[in-house]
Formats: C-alpha cells, sequence, structure tokens
C-alpha cells in the first residue's frame, strides 16, 4: 500500500469514497440548486455508480454529500480493509453506517480532497459471497486519493486498487447501488 498519510489508507480511501459516492450520476439531467445534479439518480448501469463517486467528490462540501453518499450503498454494504489496516482484535470491514460516518468526518474536514478511480470494465458475477446473485458485477479498479483537512498543511495520499461490487437496488431494481468494495493489498 503506497500511503503517505497517518491515517490508514484504506480508512482515508473509505472516507474519500463515501464522499464520492455521493448519489449524483452524470448525464444530461437538469441541474439542481448551485449547478449540481438533481436528486433523482437513475444508476442504470454499474458504471454510473463509480460516474457518481467522482462527479459528487467535487462537491464534497455541498450540505447533502453525505445523505447522497449514503443512497448509493446497498443497505447491506460493506468496505473490506486490507488485513495491515485491520487494528488487533478489529473487524475486517466497516459496515454502512461506519462508512458513512467516516465520510461525514471527511466531508466536514477535508479543504482539498481528490479522486481518481481508473477505467476498468465490469463483468457479472453469477455468485456473491456463496450465495446466487442475478444482476451482480464487479469490477477492479486502480485509485488515486489526496487530500488536506483543515488548517493542517500536512497533504495525505494514498492510491492502491479495489474490488467494487455493484447489484441491483433492493428498492429500485432498476438501478444500481454498490454492495461492497474490496480495498486489495497489491504490494
Amino acid at each position: 500500500m503506497a500511503s503517505k498519510s497517518s491515517l490508514p489508507a484504506a480508512i482515508f480511501f473509505i472516507l474519500t469514497i463515501t464522499i464520492t459516492f455521493a448519489g449524483c450520476a452524470p448525464g444530461d439531467r437538469p441541474l439542481g440548486p448551485g449547478g449540481t445534479l438533481a436528486d433523482e439518480v437513475s444508476r442504470i448501469e454499474p458504471e454510473q455508480c463509480i460516474d457518481a463517486m467522482l462527479e459528487c467528490y467535487n462537491d464534497f462540501a455541498n450540505p447533502d454529500a453525505v445523505s447522497k453518499y449514503a443512497g448509493v450503498l446497498h443497505p447491506d454494504y460493506r468496505f473490506h480493509l486490507q488485513p495491515n489496516d485491520v487494528k488487533p482484535g478489529g473487524r475486517s470491514f466497516l459496515d454502512r453506517e461506519e462508512d458513512i460516518a467516516v465520510t461525514g468526518k471527511i466531508f466536514a474536514n477535508a479543504t482539498i480532497l481528490l479522486l481518481d478511480i481508473s477505467d476498468g470494465e465490469w463483468y457479472e458475477l453469477c455468485d456473491f459471497e456463496g450465495l446466487p446473485c442475478e444482476g451482480c458485477y464487479t469490477t477492479t479498479r486502480t485509485y488515486f486519493i489526496l487530500a488536506q483537512f483543515g488548517v493542517d498543511t500536512k497533504i495525505h495520499r494514498g492510491d492502491d486498487t479495489v474490488v467494487m461490487i455493484a447489484v441491483a437496488d433492493p428498492d429500485f431494481p432498476e438501478r444500481y447501488v454498490i454492495k461492497a468494495i474490496y480495498d486489495v493489498d497489491d504490494d
């Protein structure tokens, strides 16, 4: 892992992704107040979940960013940490509520926040975590994140690989949400 931060790279990535997963999606939909995308989101392709993350990342100071982020996460969402980021006796993942809380802290305290996720292909999954999974997709991407918080002059950086799982939204089956992200140790 190539993090140069006092924060574990996985937590830093989670916070950044949380900012980005604000639930906005690009396209020709009308802009809302302040030039942001309207709240009505139709993520009809898994890639639009990543597009939403990247677009909303640019709007992390928006007071609605955290709730929009929450909207792109599956109710059973989990962020799986790299083994070297797990504290002794700690869990190897953050659940949806923990991820949202961490993201809220990042949004509230960041003065600079940049995220880049590489292009990639989505592949259909027949099963996920040992269960049949119709309409499930996976992709592996590299990411780069850079952030500064408050008056701290230190720049936090991280880069690594993540595996993302997108599934049909249980409340709106015609759109996708993120079910899981695995921060992969690619050293």
